[in-house]
């Protein structure tokens, strides 16, 4: 398969398949420049929902969602009650534990699951006539066209956050070099849930490092990934 690091720019080829460069200038002629890779570990190993071809690593997108809620309303219950019986992973990602220790991340949310979990959020609205998201409408609405070997764009986890959040400097200046949106000190949507207040979602500031929940229609900003 084909070579790359941490921290190259993952690219369309003009034959729409994958490709790598260090350097956004010298990338290959009618290349597109769609993410920065994030992580070189397997993504598939923990979320079987992905597809077969995405064994490989996961890339930040260059551009960033508007502020919106999670979901338009938490009457119908949290996303983790209903993923068991779907066939879907839960995407309950963390716990309020106390005053002291916070927000905490149990072992769902130190594992990549934003394609499980975005994809459950998608078929948990369909299930629900009148619930929306904000959050997917801006993820469905991000247009940048993905190599034939990726998966679709979806929303991070905590634990795909903790991966921005380690290289955020790096991938501040990478994204800069490739004229994309830089990583704002400000608190990002994850597509995880608290386990322990069904109408809360975790956010990470990816600058300063905070995880921490909200209720899940209150607004926040989202980035947006993508496996291979």
């Amino acid at each position: 398969w084909h070579s790359f690091n941490v921290g190259d720019y993952v690219l369309r080829l003009m034959d729409n398949t994958i490709g790598f460069c260090s350097n956004p200038t010298s990338r290959p002629s009618g290349s597109t420049i769609v993410g920065i890779v994030i992580s070189d570990s397997s993504p598939r190993a923990n979320d079987p929902s992905l597809p077969s071809t995405c064994s490989h690593g996961i890339a930040l997108g260059l551009g960033e969602g508007a502020a919106g809620s999670w979901i338009s309303s938490t009457d119908n219950g949290p996303v983790y009650n209903w993923t068991g019986a779907n066939g879907y992973i839960s995407t309950a990602g963390c716990y309020y534990a106390n005053s002291w220790e916070g927000v905490v991340r149990n072992e769902q949310g130190k594992l990549p699951l934003g394609y499980n979990n975005t994809t459950a959020l998608k078929k948990f609205i369909d299930a629900h006539s009148g619930l929306t998201s904000p959050m997917i409408t801006s993820l469905n609405q991000y247009s940048t066209n993905l190599p034939t070997d990726a998966s679709s764009w979806y929303i991070p986890s905590i634990a795909e956050m903790d991966f921005i959040t380690a290289q955020s400097s790096t991938l501040n200046n990478l994204l800069s070099a490739a004229g994309g949106t830089q990583l704002s000190n400000t608190n990002y949507w994850t597509s995880s849930e608290q386990a322990n207040q069904q109408s809360w979602a975790p956010y990470i500031n990816p600058i300063s490092g905070t995880l921490n929940s909200h209720s899940k229609t209150n607004s926040h900003p989202v980035r947006f990934v993508f496996a291979f």
